[in-house]
C-alpha cells in the first residue's frame, strides 16, 4: 500500500542494543510503511549500530554522548520528509500507526501548521516480568482535551510524549529545534515553543503507541533533583517564551519547586526557582496562609522557608 503523507521515523540511540530490535521488528510491520528510517547513535559502546544497520536504517554515528536533544537535532537536520515521527528506542507502537498518521496528516490545511497526537499504553518491565506483559496506567483518551484546551498550559500541567506525535518538519526547524542544554523536558520545551509559533495540536484516541518504563530507562537512571533542575530550566524558558498570562501559573510552580529545593538543602537552586516565582509576579504560593504572608514580608520568601524548616526540625527532636 503507497503511503499518502511521507513520515520519516527518527530515532535517537544510547546503548539501546536490547531493546531497539523490538521497535524496528514493529516498523516491519506497518501496514503502510515509513519513508525512511533514521536512527542517531549518541555515543554507543554496545551493538546499536550494527542492529539499526541490520534492519536497513539509515545511521548516523556521533563521537560521544551529548544528550537526547542534541541527538534529535542532528535527526532533524537529516530528514528530507515534511513530516516526522520521532521514537524512542525502548518503545514500541501499533501496526497501524504510519497509516493511521498519515491519513490525518493528509486532510491537514496548509494554511495552519498543525502536529497529531494519537494516545499511548503504558507498559513497565521487571525483571520479573516478560516485556509482553502491560500495565495501562492512564486513559489514552486524556490527550483529546487537548483539542479544546488552551495548549500550552494543557502541555506544562500534562506530560504528552513524543512517541504520541507526528511532526511539520518545517515548524520544528522554524523553531529551531530542541533545546541542547536540556537532558530532559526537551520534549515538552518543543512543544510548548511551538504552541507559542502558531502550531495547533490535534489529538485522536486511537492508542497507537506504548511507552516502555525499565531499569535502565533515563528517567530511572537520572537522580531526582537532577530532573528537577531540568525542570525548573524549562519553566524559565516558558516564562520567557509566552505571554505574560501564563506566569502566574509558572509563578505557582516555581515556588513549588523553591520549597522542594529548600527542604532538600539545594538551596542555590532553591534560590532560582523563587528568583523565576518574582520575574512571573508571585512571591508566595495561593496556600499561604495570612500569618506566613506577614511573616514574608518582613523577612521574604527563603526567610520563611528556612523559619518553616526550622520550626518542622525542632518539632521532630521534641518528639
Amino acid at each position: 500500500m503507497d503511503n499518502p503523507v511521507a513520515i520519516t521515523l527518527l530515532v535517537p540511540c544510547f546503548n539501546a542494543a536490547q531493546h531497539l530490535p523490538r521497535l524496528l521488528e514493529a516498523t516491519k510491520r506497518q501496514t503502510i510503511p515509513f519513508h525512511e528510517i533514521i536512527c542517531y547513535d549518541d555515543g554507543s559502546t554496545d551493538e546499536t549500530v550494527a542492529i539499526a544497520k541490520s534492519y536497513g536504517a539509515k545511521v548516523l554515528q556521533g563521537t560521544r554522548n551529548r544528550g537526547v536533544a542534541v541527538a534529535r537535532n542532528k535527526l532533524l537536520e537529516a530528514t528530507s520528509t515534511n513530516w516526522v515521527h520521532f521514537h524512542d528506542s525502548d518503545d514500541l507502537m501499533a501496526d497501524n500507526f504510519v497509516e493511521v498518521m498519515s491519513n490525518l496528516a493528509a486532510k491537514a490545511s496548509p494554511n495552519q501548521p498543525i502536529a497529531f497526537i494519537c494516545g499511548q499504553d503504558e507498559a513497565k518491565i521487571t525483571p520479573q516480568t516478560p516485556y509482553t506483559a502491560q500495565l495501562t496506567y492512564t486513559n489514552p483518551h486524556d490527550f483529546c482535551a487537548l483539542n479544546t484546551a488552551d495548549q500550552p498550559k494543557f502541555f506544562i500541567e500534562k506530560f504528552v510524549h513524543l512517541n504520541t506525535a507526528i511532526f511539520p518538519t518545517k515548524a520544528l526547524r522554524e523553531v529551531g529545534g530542541y533545546c541542547p542544554y536540556l537532558r530532559i523536558c526537551e520534549d515538552v520545551d518543543m512543544m510548548v515553543r511551538l504552541t507559542a509559533h502558531g502550531v495547533r495540536f490535534q489529538a485522536i484516541p486511537d492508542v497507537l503507541v506504548t511507552r516502555v518504563y525499565h531499569p535502565s530507562s533515563l528517567t530511572k537512571k537520572t537522580g531526582s533533583v537532577e530532573r528537577e533542575r531540568y525542570r525548573l530550566h524549562y519553566f524559565n524558558r516558558c516564562a520567557k517564551r509566552l505571554p505574560s498570562t501564563y506566569h502566574p501559573m509558572l509563578g505557582e510552580i516555581a515556588l513549588f519547586y523553591a520549597r522542594r529545593f529548600y527542604w532538600q538543602g539545594h538551596i542555590t537552586d532553591a534560590r532560582r526557582a523563587i528568583q523565576l516565582g518574582k520575574r512571573c509576579g508571585v512571591l508566595l504560593s495561593k496556600d499561604t496562609s495570612r500569618s506566613h504572608r506577614l511573616i514574608a514580608k518582613v523577612i521574604g520568601t527563603e526567610g520563611l522557608f528556612w523559619l518553616l524548616k526550622r520550626r518542622s526540625q525542632l518539632g521532630r527532636s521534641s518528639t
